[in-house]
């Protein structure tokens, strides 16, 4: 039969630390998009926003402000939070697509070197990470061998979410800038509240004020210092998409200051913009992403601009400030669209630039060079052509310009780099994603994935940088984002991804011998030798210390919860922690969604990647022994979340719940053991059978069988079951409809019954979890995503329902807590007090009382995206988007 699993959950999953399946990266999703290309998906955002289209700054402020009038980081009698998952991160070599064991964080956004990295003598050398959830780190002496000394920095800032990193180079590594509001724009990029400064090293952060009429609700992608004078700074801003200012697109919310780029001339204390909304370019306008000045005039000022290309304000060039065209992308009127480019300094007034640039409706990227750029623009761009530029690229398999064609995967919204290392101007380094069909799938490897490629011709030949000469290698993650050199060090790349950071030793090495052993001829042989002529000898993970995992969810072992547990996380795969000696690693690669342990069995678990793909697994957290079990659920072509809601039983053993538009169910773990472990594992199974059992229960819970109103459509956001009997099970949808089944345990799918308990009283927003009632499987609490401005006729965020025979009861207990979204739900049995998740940390509603009060005092200042409570151990797990896994002591 026709096997429907995808090559995500085939090849790359088994292999990677990501990985791709047809519809792309973990990390995106096709939305429909006329051109075919691949769109972010924008789930976690929709969440937020719905029924609007987007958050306005106004919402974001107050829910920040209702979150510090609780009382936030104050103790309230319980224990303090404590992370609990180990920073070493530990991938099982099995778990990579290199076959070589390797550690890994959460994704990286900016990377910055203090100005003591610059010389071998000048002193002190610290490496500054922003992560996209994660804030400010700090290590020291990163070119050191073995792993730096990680320290989270981010104290002052009211915002994790990082976009850009710059130090002065005067200031002797004290004065250092960071712009918040990640700009990767993805569905969990969050945006920001301004720029914010330190001058003692990161210590310390304080928010410039004057920023923020120009950037709350945005991202700060780039910051510009000028060397000649260090109150001379520079930012520019693009849309973010989730949390603070939540669209669905990559556009800027209504209510966001207009996109630009700022200059001021008094360090910070005021602004002025500089470039606004540029019509006359006659494009749709996304931001400036990047900014950069002329090394040999730092009044000459580069802007790259989404959806438009490469600007410039030269003066001392065109004749005044203006910004000019100097370079047209290939996609105008493209907000995804971000032209990635670098300064390099040639000698005798010569300034070189090299960029990266979408081309055309295939989403593809190239890459250009002009080697002079200190002309007049209209020498670079003549208002119909780059007439200026040397295209680099060619889409002819075994030319030099194969090299960069496709370097970011028709995912330069999300993958791109472009830099040269100072005093390297004939070195340029592309960073991407990987190309995933020259390393995996039915034909010869021609390249080791290409996520990052070096040249040290000017962009004309490249070698592959992505593993390294070791047996098994060391490989980087398939998605860039951001790297840094110094200048005593240049042939040594810091690269930072979705995996971390890396380091490779500077040491480059002909590998290009074993191309004739992997089965290759011709034009793909002539590419892999070349590729391979300059690998690097040794890539070196960076990430022990890092605790910036991006986690959406956690699942207890039952009999164990102090003891054992699993996590999915964003990119970097399903976690396991307590298997195998208390040991922490990474279980299975891939993006980790959702998690769980059998009610009978715990060695029996299950786990998800994106959308509705998921392994079953009999032998523990064995890395080896994850079966697919998804062709049921991708046979039924229903529409589904990102991040599908899956839940195991907690009465009745083999039995697991998955939203869709239906709620499927299996009961049998999603098949026998024996016969999924010979033809659905996911290393050694032949896939030529249907892998899953899974059916659809009673009717499609967003369809017309339930009614025409406004609440129909999209998917299952929520499933719970109750442990007070075999059979109520609780469902959600995205629109805000309810549902409680009493019998979803019946024998015949079909005959499994749905009430909708929804009502006015309730609001058509996204509910994010359901708890039930132990003692009563008909009384339950609903959280809820978005914001009550945008349902003014149901406000509130927490709810209360009682579903008998006789009808059905509604209490908003939302209390003090304003117009704050929840993410998750968690209830102590033992007490009655409820727990609600934001994004900004924890809260507790004590039993009996009528306000809401912040929990604990050692948690970071961090979106938490789940939570998870033991009742039997009395123990709580806020799963971070960020900052990893923390645990709270109830007892």
């Amino acid at each position: 039969m026709l096997k429907l699993k995808t090559p995500f959950a085939l090849a790359v999953v088994l292999l990677a630390m990501a990985s791709a399946s047809r519809a792309g990266p973990p990390h995106v999703d096709t939305l429909g998009s006329d051109d075919g290309r691949q769109k972010p998906d924008y789930y976690r955002a929709q969440m937020m926003a719905f029924p609007n289209d987007a958050v306005a700054p106004a919402e974001s402020r107050n829910a920040r402000q209702a979150w510090a009038a609780l009382g936030a980081g104050r103790p309230n009698g319980a224990r303090d939070w404590k992370l609990v998952s180990p920073d070493n991160n530990k991938v099982d070599a099995l778990a990579t697509y290199t076959g070589r064991a390797t550690s890994v964080a959460g994704r990286v956004t900016a990377l910055a070197l203090t100005p003591g990295c610059q010389t071998d003598d000048a002193g002190e050398c610290r490496l500054f990470m922003g992560a996209a959830g994660g804030g400010i780190w700090v290590a020291e002496d990163p070119y050191d061998d073995g792993a730096p000394s990680w320290k989270s920095s981010s104290a002052g800032m009211a915002s994790s979410a990082i976009g850009s990193i710059a130090i002065d180079p005067k200031g002797k590594g004290r004065v250092i800038y960071v712009g918040t509001g990640e700009q990767n724009l993805s569905g969990d990029s969050e945006a920001g509240v301004g720029l914010y400064k330190s001058t003692d090293g990161g210590k310390s952060w304080q928010l410039l004020p004057a920023s923020v009429p120009f950037a709350e609700g945005l991202s700060i992608a780039t910051i510009a210092i000028d060397p000649r004078d260090s109150r001379h700074i520079y930012f520019g801003t693009v849309a973010a998409v989730h949390g603070a200012a939540a669209s669905a697109s990559a556009s800027r919310p209504p209510g966001t200051p207009a996109l630009g780029a700022f200059e001021s001339r008094d360090g910070g204390a005021t602004f002025q913009r500089i470039l606004a909304a540029p019509t006359t370019f006659g494009a749709v306008y996304g931001g400036v992403l990047q900014i950069a000045l002329d090394p040999n005039d730092p009044s000459t000022v580069y802007v790259g601009a989404l959806g438009i290309g490469l600007l410039r304000s030269s003066p001392a060039i065109d004749g005044d400030a203006a910004f000019r065209l100097v370079f047209a992308t290939g996609q105008p009127n493209d907000t995804y669209n971000r032209p990635a480019f670098a300064l390099a300094d040639r000698g005798k007034g010569k300034t070189r630039v090299y960029l990266g640039d979408t081309v055309d409706a295939t989403g593809e990227s190239m890459l250009y060079r002009v080697d002079q750029a200190r002309v007049p623009a209209v020498q670079l761009y003549n208002g119909s052509a780059n007439a200026g530029w040397i295209s680099l690229s060619s889409a002819v398999n075994g030319t030099p310009g194969f090299a960069s064609y496709g370097f970011c995967q028709g995912q330069c919204f999300y993958d791109i780099f472009v830099a040269s290392p100072p005093g390297q101007p004939d070195t340029v380094w592309i960073g991407g994603s990987m190309n995933y069909d020259e390393i995996f799938g039915s034909a010869p490897p021609r390249s080791n994935g290409r996520a990052v490629m070096r040249s040290k011709d000017a962009g004309v030949h490249f070698a592959d940088m992505t593993r390294d000469n070791r047996s098994p290698a060391e490989g980087m993650h398939p998605d860039q984002h951001a790297i840094a050199f110094s200048a005593a060090r240049p042939d040594v790349a810091i690269i930072g991804s979705d995996g971390g950071v890396v380091r490779t030793d500077g040491r480059y090495v002909d590998a290009s011998s074993s191309c004739a052993s992997r089965g290759l001829a011709g034009a793909d042989l002539a590419d892999c030798q070349t590729w391979l002529a300059g690998i690097p000898a040794r890539i070196d993970s960076l990430n022990v210390g890092l605790s910036t995992l991006q986690f959406q969810s956690v699942s207890l072992n039952p009999r164990d919860p102090f003891g054992e547990w699993m996590g999915g996380s964003q990119d970097n795969g399903t976690w396991s922690y307590g298997t195998k000696g208390n040991k922490w690693f990474e279980s299975i690669g891939g993006d980790g969604g959702q998690s769980g342990f059998d009610a009978v069995n715990t060695d029996i678990r299950v786990h998800t990647y994106y959308g509705a793909q998921l392994d079953v697994n009999f032998r523990g957290s064995l890395p080896s022994g994850w079966n697919w079990i998804a062709d049921p659920l991708l046979a039924s072509n229903e529409a589904s979340a990102f991040y599908v809601p899956m839940i195991t039983d907690p009465v009745l053993g083999g039995s697991m719940f998955v939203g869709l538009q239906h709620v499927f169910r299996t009961q049998d773990n999603g098949g026998a053991q024996a016969y999924l472990e010979q033809h659905c594992n996911e290393y050694t199974g032949d896939f030529k059978v249907v892998c899953g059992d899974w059916q659809p229960l009673g009717a499609d819970l967003t369809g017309t069988a339930f009614g025409t109103d406004d609440r129909s459509g999209r998917w299952v956001v929520a499933v719970s079951r109750s442990t007070a009997d075999r059979g109520t099970l609780w469902a959600a949808t995205f629109r805000g409809r309810l549902f409680v089944s009493r019998n979803a345990d019946a024998a015949q799918p079909a005959a499994v019954a749905f009430r909708r308990v929804d009502s006015a009283a309730t609001p058509r927003r996204v509910p994010s979890d359901i708890v039930v009632d132990p003692a009563d499987g008909g009384h339950a609490w609903v959280a809820y995503s978005g914001y009550g401005a945008y349902t003014p006729g149901a406000p509130g965020h927490v709810f209360e329902l009682r579903a008998t025979p006789n009808g059905v009861t509604t209490a908003d207990i939302s209390y003090n807590l304003g117009d704050m979204p929840i993410t998750s739900l968690a209830r102590d049995d033992a007490s009655g007090d409820l727990y609600a998740a934001t994004d900004f940390g924890v809260l507790r509603l004590p039993a009996g009382q009528g306000a809401w009060v912040a929990v604990g005092t050692a948690l970071p200042a961090v979106a938490v995206y789940h939570l998870t409570l033991s009742q039997t151990g009395r123990v709580l797990y806020a799963a971070t988007h960020g900052r990893s896994v923390w645990s709270l002591d109830l007892r």
